[in-house]
């Protein structure tokens, strides 16, 4: 029963927080694979993060963050203080179901 209730207010928890999600993608310098692995081990920390997708073959690192926790200001900034550039060229609310 507990458990049941434990997963039933996770579910609950999931559907609230996809009320403030946003996606921003920004355009910046990544020169291998070690980059990648450095920004995806970094800003997948950063609070509000919920995804992240970083394209070596782009030059883009797409990220999906709650936007009562953190803002796109905030994860750029973290992006520079890893030595990258960050430029937004995308900003998407998801289309809710």
């Amino acid at each position: 029963m507990r458990q049941i209730i434990l997963a039933v207010s996770l579910v609950l928890a999931m559907f609230a927080a996809g009320k403030n999600l946003m996606t921003v993608t920004y355009a910046t310098h990544l020169h291998c694979e070690s980059c990648v692995k450095k920004v995806m081990e970094n800003i997948s920390y950063v609070k509000g993060v919920k995804d992240l997708d970083v394209s070596l073959k782009e030059n883009t690192i797409a990220v999906t963050f709650d936007a009562s926790k953190t803002t796109a200001e905030k994860i750029q900034q973290e992006i520079k203080k890893l030595g990258y550039t960050a430029e937004v060229v995308k900003t998407e609310t998801p289309v809710k179901k």
